[in-house]
C-alpha cells in the first residue's frame, strides 16, 4: 500500500515510513509540540518544499526540531530586537498567519519568527495597559486616599 503526505508529498507504502529512523523521530518530535502548535505543524513544514518535489525525511526532521526549539523556549527575537514572550498559542496564530500568506519553499523560520515577534510586541502592549487599568483600579478599591486624589488631579487638569 502506497501512502501519500498530504502535507509534504512524499509517497512511500506504510512500512517504509515505519522502517525510517527520521519518520520515526519525525513524528516523536511532532507529538512533544504543545497541542496548538502540533496541529499546524504538517501544513505549515509543507512550506518548506521546493516546487512540486517532496520533502525527505532527514530534512523535515531539521525542520520540525528547529521549530520545536522556538516553541519550547517560550520567547521570541527578531533582528537585534527585544527578546518577548511567545506562548505557544502564539506561536500556532503565527503558524497561521503564514500558512495563510503562503510562501513557497522556506529555507529558515525566520518568516515565522517575524510574524511571531510582531504578535507578542502587541500582546505585550495589551498586557502593559490591563496593568496600569489594575493599578487604577486597585488605587481606588484599596481606598488609598493619595492614589486616588492624584489620579483624580491628574483627570480634572486634563479636562480644563
Amino acid at each position: 500500500m502506497k501512502l501519500t503526505c498530504p502535507a509534504c508529498g512524499a509517497v512511500a507504502s506504510a512500512e517504509a515510513w515505519i522502517n525510517d529512523a527520521s519518520c520515526r523521530q519525525f513524528m516523536d518530535e511532532l507529538t512533544r509540540l504543545p497541542g496548538p502548535v502540533q496541529v499546524r505543524a504538517l501544513p505549515y513544514i509543507a512550506l518548506f518544499r521546493k516546487s512540486k518535489r517532496g520533502l525527505s525525511w532527514p530534512r523535515a526532521l531539521r525542520i520540525i526540531k528547529t521549530l520545536s526549539e522556538l516553541v519550547h523556549e517560550g520567547t521570541v527575537q527578531w533582528d537585534g530586537g527585544e527578546l518577548r514572550p511567545a506562548p505557544p498559542h502564539l506561536w500556532a496564530e503565527a503558524m497561521d498567519r503564514t500558512i495563510d500568506r503562503s510562501p513557497k519553499a522556506l529555507e529558515n523560520h525566520n518568516y515565522l519568527r517575524k510574524i511571531a515577534w510582531e504578535m507578542a510586541e502587541r500582546l505585550a502592549a495589551k498586557a502593559e495597559r490591563e496593568r496600569e487599568q489594575q493599578k487604577m483600579n486597585r488605587a481606588y478599591i484599596e481606598g488609598e486616599p493619595e492614589k486616588v486624589s492624584q489620579v483624580l488631579r491628574e483627570f480634572l487638569k486634563e479636562k480644563k
